[in-house]
């Protein structure tokens, strides 16, 4: 059986990280500027973007040249992924929670 339970030192780094993360965002100057967040936003659908149009791109060319099961499945679950994210933002912004701004 796997061992699946963290050393002292990996925990104590998820935790540390977490706290840096949290402390950076809990920022009152973090708070009042939401144009990186615009801006990081686009960057995130961008990627998006790209990474499904790859995926597409992958499932077809796997379909016309080489019919394997695993690209096929890697490029199924990249794009319900891409899905996801995609639908997540969109119920984001319909709900009112995305900044005015962007």
């Amino acid at each position: 059986m796997v061992n699946t339970k963290l050393s002292p030192f990996e925990t104590a780094l998820r935790v540390a990280s977490v706290m840096v993360v949290a402390l950076a965002l809990s920022t009152p100057a973090m708070a009042q500027n939401v144009s990186a967040l615009c801006t990081l936003v686009t960057y995130y659908k961008s990627f998006l973007a790209v990474v499904a149009l790859l995926a597409v791109l992958f499932y077809v060319g796997n379909s016309f040249f080489g019919k394997s099961a695993l690209v096929a499945e890697i490029a199924q679950n990249v794009l319900i992924g891409c899905v996801v994210a995609t639908l997540a933002g969109a119920l984001i912004s319909a709900t009112g929670l995305a900044p005015a701004s962007c």
